[in-house]
């Protein structure tokens, strides 16, 4: 039999070099040439023995061979007898087969190139012309000891440091070549308590990123893996670990074993993509069959790969393969790089380790897209939910669905966690913002139409956080509901019921209790009412790491949220114990084989629904990020969500022959405009400072337009102008905020606008301005950057006109400059109550004993310029 093999070019900086063994070599042998450009690493495919012993060269040289896992193929690194000139080389490699034995095949390879691997030991890493010379972290020590036999390089952190990540040390002179692939692995652990976070780069040699991930370290010896491919030619790049952001409770030491970097020569032709301008959906004729038939073939390992959900900083794509898992995630904050190609690359490579898989399947990637692909720079962002339940139109909602879908999947990933479904209750809870509205009608009105936008553009859909999320008492979230039955049923039910009838593939199942039970162990919800009563047909997923708050062991955990009906995990890095406790479940006989074919059942049909079965690789056109339609839409949901709360003596529309003072903290600031789940979990950084607002280390700007933006543009042609100096001044728009937030970051029991835990620090002054402004005669016009209703009865007396403009996103000021200039009218109503004080938290419109006259402004609110 005859193969060509691929041969390619290795840096391999390696701890505890494996001595050679002389073994009695096999006469069963099998011919392969080499034509490639060879050095020690042969690529041998599929065909790869199970286990490699040992090799021997032209009869004379003898040495190990090691097996290292790579993406497309299994690798042999000759780690001894070297082949080290140019020439015609016949190399016996001799392997253990599990199911034939012991066996040899001849290799014959011709060497035209040679490259001498780097032997790299921590006492040489100041010399080795590979490694720095530099350590660039100033507060950190370094030594090289030894843990009993084996060299350990140990970092020491010895102070506080308040600087963003810092280089610790990393391998220069990578000559990255276009559509290479570059593969590292890193064996470290640490001493700190609460565990340790490491970051990992490749960088070009204008040290911009093409891939970076951070590692979570904890008191046992892990082993990561990660890969990444050059979108061009980069000579003297940089592969880099760095430590960042130190605080007092986590000084200590953080121990490396080992590090192999594994520089691959192999192109993947399917990064080559252009895109498409439309996804076509496939035809589901044959996919009951298609799906029943390969459940059908599957063993109960592949099964329960399917059933698993890793984030993407603790999954590598030969797990993928390895394990057959079925989706990975991105975390918020959690980016392989600010490029759609960094997003595409990532998204290629998981899904080549799918394809190598034992049952072949694809996997299904899943992101937070909540208000646009908001983990992706410069994508579209629209307003946050509560700013579209304002606007309340299912035309435009069905035009947002498409956006998002598009600006998703031209990075290929095909399912965001949205829209969420909440019936928020208290404005209290830190996930308002999320919800369309406190309004069950209105809610539902809108759900299906979002969804069939989506999912008609091909990205799945999530309706979330089943049950009553929005219901918990106090606002808390996460917290418990202390509802009836009936309750439930009656108000955060019916959006699950728009949401099913609208197709939708997933259904996220929310942290929080009703009286006293979480929600991920309860099989009447989840079971009984939404899959059995309701007819949920698409499959459930748990929400991130959430069945730990469930009684009992790991085990007790996984078992019981998957009897209770969940079909995938979300164990973002406990995805390993996850599945082994599944598995050890049906083997056990506390999981039956007919829940988990169920599961399966369920995750394959999505997939087959998304086209992952049926087409190569999809990707949108990545030139439609951002392009002119998907930003009109997005200015179009900003004219449409603003409130209009107040407008004394007709204070506006404005005029462009006027000059306008803009001042305030959100005056200027896209990242107030965004809120949070914005280029990180808590939120985008600031655009002046550059500080951090969440988890986007190296993210500095985006493409926005922000309120100073919008209506400097507006009065371009006009008489009218910006100033300074708001003695000079005809019109002071003064711009108040919350600063961003997700989730519980956000509860707040004050609300207050100057005194709430999330109130802008700049408020109070911003205030005073406005005060001192309408003494001085000037028209003073509010506007509120907020995730839901503020406090602010005691000082809407300084304002002449105030509107609520929600979280606006990306085109936020060219929206508020279009209405405030009148070119369109206010149309946006209240999605809640505006609370006078907070002796009426907890209570709305669904109240018992709802009279509109107690609160600031009822639901439904909103002044227009004709009334």
């Amino acid at each position: 039999m005859k193969k060509i093999l691929l041969v390619s070019m290795l840096f391999l900086l390696v701890l505890g070099i494996t001595a050679c063994q002389d073994q009695e070599t096999p006469t069963n042998t099998t011919e392969i040439t080499v034509t490639e450009e060879a050095t020690n690493v042969l690529y041998l495919g599929d065909d790869a023995p199970d286990f490699t012993t040992w090799f021997e060269i032209d009869n004379s040289i003898l040495g190990n061979v090691t097996v290292l896992d790579s993406m497309i193929t299994t690798t042999l690194v000759i780690m001894d007898g070297k082949i080290s000139q140019l020439g015609d080389f016949e190399v016996i490699i001799t392997y253990i087969d599990s199911d034939f034995g012991t066996h040899s095949e001849v290799i014959d390879i011709t060497v035209i190139e040679y490259v001498e691997p780097v032997d790299f030991t921590w006492d040489t890493y100041q010399t080795t012309g590979l490694v720095k010379t530099s350590i660039g972290a100033s507060n950190m020590t370094m030594n090289s000891e030894m843990e009993g036999n084996y060299p350990i390089l140990v970092v020491n952190v010895t102070r506080v440091t308040s600087t963003d990540w810092e280089t610790l040390f990393g391998y220069e002179g990578f000559d990255f070549i276009a559509g290479y692939r570059y593969t590292f692995t890193i064996t470290a652990k640490t001493n700190v308590a609460s565990g340790r976070e490491i970051g990992v780069a490749f960088e070009r040699n204008d040290q911009t990123r093409m891939f970076q991930q951070k590692l979570s370290l904890t008191s046992e010896y892990q082993t990561f893996t990660g890969y990444a491919i050059s979108d061009g030619d980069y000579d003297n790049g940089k592969f880099n670990i760095f430590l960042g952001d130190i605080s007092a409770s986590e000084l200590g030491e953080v121990i490396f074993k080992e590090i192999k970097i594994v520089e691959s020569f192999e192109i993947i032709t399917q990064f080559d993509n252009p895109g498409s301008a439309v996804w076509t959906a496939p035809d589901l004729t044959d996919m009951e069959s298609y799906v029943n038939t390969l459940l059908s073939t599957m063993t109960i390992e592949e099964k329960v790969g399917q059933m698993i959900q890793g984030e993407r900083g603790s999954v590598s794509p030969s797990d993928i393969r390895d394990y057959n898992l079925g989706s990975v995630l991105n975390g918020g904050g959690s980016i392989p790089g600010d490029d759609i190609d960094d997003w595409f690359r990532m998204y290629v490579l998981y899904q080549l380790g799918a394809q190598e898989s034992s049952a072949g399947i694809p996997i299904i990637f899943g992101t937070d897209s909540v208000h646009g692909n908001n983990n992706l720079l410069n994508a579209t962002l629209f307003p946050h939910n509560i700013g579209l339940g304002a606007a309340n139109d299912p035309e435009l909602m069905r035009r947002i669905g498409e956006v998002v879908a598009i600006e998703t999947r031209l990075t290929g990933i095909s399912w965001t966690f949205a829209p969420a479904v909440s019936i928020a209750q208290d404005a209290r809870w830190g996930r308002t913002y999320e919800s369309l509205s406190e309004n069950t009608a209105l809610v539902s009105g809108l759900v299906a139409s979002f969804i069939e936008g989506l999912q008609d553009a091909g990205v799945s859909g999530t309706a979330k956080h089943f049950v009553a999320d929005g219901g918990t008492s106090g606002g808390i979230d996460q917290g418990n509901a202390l509802l009836t039955d009936q309750q439930i049923r009656d108000i955060h039910l019916p959006p699950y019921q728009e949401a099913i009838d609208a197709g939708v593939d997933t259904i996220m199942i929310s942290y929080s209790s009703i009286r006293g039970a979480k929600m991920h162990g309860s099989e009447y919800w989840i079971q009984t009412v939404l899959k059995d009563e309701m007819g949920f047909e698409g499959f459930i997923i748990s929400d991130y790491d959430a069945i730990h708050q469930l009684p009992g062991s790991h085990y007790d955990q996984v078992v019981d949220s998957v009897n209770a009906g969940i079909d995938m995990l979300m164990e973002p890095n406990d995805w390993k114990a996850a599945y082994n406790d599944i598995l050890a479940g049906y083997n056990n006989g506390d999981i039956s084989e007919s829940r988990i074919d169920d599961a399966v059942r369920r995750i394959l049909t999505i997939k087959y629904k998304r086209g992952l079965f049926t087409e190569d690789i999809f990707r949108y056109q990545p030139e439609l990020l951002a392009d002119e339609a998907h930003l009109d839409v997005a200015r179009e949901a900003v004219r449409k969500s603003l409130v209009l709360l107040q407008n004394n003596n007709n204070s506006l529309p404005l005029s462009k022959n006027q000059k306008i003072a803009i001042v305030g903290p959100g005056a200027d600031d896209f990242g107030l405009m965004f809120g949070g789940w914005s280029l990180g979990w808590q939120g985008a950084v600031d655009p002046e400072s550059g500080a951090q607002a969440g988890f986007a280390q190296y993210r500095k700007e985006a493409r926005a337009t922000t309120i100073y933006d919008g209506f400097a543009e507006a009065l371009i042609g006009s008489t009218g102008s910006l100033v300074t100096d708001v003695s000079q001044a005809d019109t002071v728009i003064v711009v108040l905020a919350e600063t961003p937030y997700a989730e519980y970051h956000g509860d707040d029991q004050d609300l207050g606008i100057t005194t709430g835990r999330r109130a802008h620090p700049g408020n109070a002054a911003a205030i005073q301005i406005a005060q001192n402004a309408q003494a001085a005669g000037k028209n003073v016009v509010g506007i509120l950057l907020s995730g839901r209703p503020l406090l602010i009865n005691n000082i809407l007396q300084h304002f002449d006109a105030f509107v609520a403009a929600w979280l606006p996103g990306s085109e936020g000021g060219n929206g508020i400059a279009d209405v405030f200039f009148g070119d369109y009218n206010f149309t946006g109503k209240t999605p809640f109550v505006w609370y006078y004080d907070s002796t009426k938290f907890g209570q709305n419109s669904n109240s018992v004993n709802y009279n509109p006259n107690d609160y600031l402004f009822p639901f439904g609110y909103g002044l227009t310029y004709d009334n």
